[in-house]
């Protein structure tokens, strides 16, 4: 990929010259590149952000032994069990306006009248959040719970002894021993978020517009619309170091908690 970023490599072209920086310099004049930078950076924030909570709130939810609980963690992991490529379908069909079973019946009967859903910029990308978020929090589910099944019961005893409340355990007890498995699966989620293209695709194309249009799309269209393969080689370095950034912070942060 580096090779090909560097080179000028397009379809149909049997010379492929090398040509230094000039895939990056043409890739940065393109508005098309700083919209979907921020779009993808809206996309992680937000994916990651709903997955660590949701994955959080289950955990600690079904991190009883009450009876069904087995049964409930999972139903919970199925999500995370489908193919992204048939998520995308299944929900894209959930979310018509006309027949789907969200977008057509659940929402107008709540007097929630917005038309498309896919077809309308903000709530597109709201609803290609939701469905990683769906997907996605099951695992973050996975990881939070066996954080949460290594911390000894002897402690949470020993706190409603000495008069400390759920929440009070909870600030002093599970958030400070989940620390290290918090940053791990938000190391997971970034990596993820960072590489979103299938779902996404299958869904919206990118659109309506650009409006979903993350940097995995974008290079996407770049390498086969365009038929540029060196600038989208160009694209997918700079991804790379994005989230070698991204996750060289993380894992400072981890080394800083143990």
């Amino acid at each position: 990929m580096i090779y090909l970023s560097i080179s000028q490599w397009k379809a149909f072209l049997l010379d492929h010259p090398l040509v230094g920086v000039t895939n990056f310099v043409n890739l940065f004049s393109l508005a098309n590149f700083y919209n979907s930078l921020r779009v993808s950076a809206e996309f992680v924030a937000l994916t990651v952000t709903f997955s660590i909570l949701f994955g959080l709130v289950l955990s600690l939810t079904l991190n009883q032994n009450l009876r069904g609980t087995n049964v409930f963690r999972a139903i919970i992991i199925l999500p995370f069990t489908i193919a992204p490529i048939i998520t995308g379908f299944t929900w894209r069909y959930l979310f018509d306006s006309n027949q789907g079973l969200v977008g057509a019946f659940i929402l107008p009967s709540l007097g929630i009248h917005i038309g498309s859903i896919l077809g309308n910029p903000l709530n597109a990308l709201i609803a290609v959040v939701f469905v990683d978020v769906w997907t996605k929090a099951p695992f973050m589910f996975l990881i939070i719970l066996a954080g949460l099944q290594g911390i000894s019961p002897s402690l949470y005893r020993a706190a409603k002894i000495d008069g400390a409340g759920a929440l009070s355990s909870f600030r002093h007890i599970t958030l400070p021993l989940l620390r290290k498995v918090l940053i791990i699966a938000v190391i997971l989620k970034v990596i993820d978020s960072v590489n979103a293209f299938d779902q996404i695709y299958v869904m919206t194309r990118g659109g309506p517009g650009n409006a979903t249009q993350v940097l995995g799309i974008h290079g996407y269209l770049i390498a086969f619309s365009s038929s540029d393969i060196g600038q989208a080689s160009a694209l997918g370095v700079i991804m790379v170091i994005i989230s070698v950034v991204a996750i060289t912070f993380l894992i400072r942060v981890y080394n800083k908690a143990t």
